[in-house]
């Protein structure tokens, strides 16, 4: 019986990335997901065309920034593909966040990544989000913005109760977003929360663990940030899915 599992590998060509999904050597490991270095128009274009053939695919991802075409292009195929429901993306320009309703029918799990969004930037993909319905988890890996950014991100997850997980590894929030953050685990859908070496010092982690009473969440990784003996006192009892190191 073969086992279904997310590929996780050596990122690789747009062309050798197709190769490697109709390897027949390789069909026992299951790829369910699509990722390569970088890619043009006219490749996601072609990749339409393979993901008809390849139902298993779920996830689509390209590693370097694309250019406003080719983000479009790539947003369209996510919205028109009856499988694809995670995308992994990297934009030149934020204005090109635009474009992101193309894929809103179907994406439910998006990564922003390496971009060092700032406010503006923040605040353009969650307006391009805004009409989503589906979304249920959003990474935000490697940005940099303020509090009142943070709040903006919490007043997002607030009004859009599909979103269960956020993960917002290597965003220096710092003490100023405390606030934000328990806005955003507080939220009664909200289910996991990675704030994983995001500048917290031990006050900030000791707030954010006392507002554990009072959110659903069933996982927490606050790892390599400022953490002291408090957090390990006040942590519940009850609450066994979590990471601090």
């Amino acid at each position: 019986k073969k086992k279904n599992h997310t590929m996780f590998r050596v990122v690789r060509s747009f062309e050798e990335s197709v190769q490697e999904l109709f390897d027949p050597t390789k069909q026992e490991q299951f790829y369910t997901e699509f990722t390569c270095k970088t890619a043009s128009v006219l490749q996601i274009q072609q990749l339409r065309g393979h993901l008809e053939k390849l139902p298993r695919i779920v996830k689509v991802g390209v590693e370097n920034a694309l250019a406003d075409d080719v983000a479009k292009e790539l947003f369209a195929l996510v919205g028109s593909s009856e499988f694809v429901r995670t995308l992994v993306v990297r934009l030149q320009d934020e204005a090109s966040f635009t474009h992101l309703t193309l894929a809103l029918p179907h994406l439910e799990s998006l990564f922003v990544q390496h971009m060092n969004l700032g406010d503006a930037g923040l605040k353009a993909l969650l307006n391009a989000l805004a009409p989503s319905s589906c979304l249920k988890m959003l990474a935000l890996f490697h940005h940099v913005f303020s509090a009142s950014g943070a709040a903006d991100l919490a007043a997002f997850c607030r009004s859009h109760p599909s979103v269960t997980t956020l993960n917002l590894s290597n965003v220096p929030l710092g003490k100023q977003s405390v606030g934000a953050l328990i806005q955003a685990m507080t939220t009664p859908t909200m289910q996991q929360l990675m704030v994983r070496e995001c500048e917290l010092d031990p006050e900030t982690l000791v707030a954010i663990i006392q507002a554990l009473a009072q959110s659903n969440l069933t996982f927490l990784c606050f790892a390599s940030n400022e953490v002291d003996d408090r957090c390990g006192r006040l942590w519940p009892r009850w609450f066994i899915r979590g990471a601090a190191s």
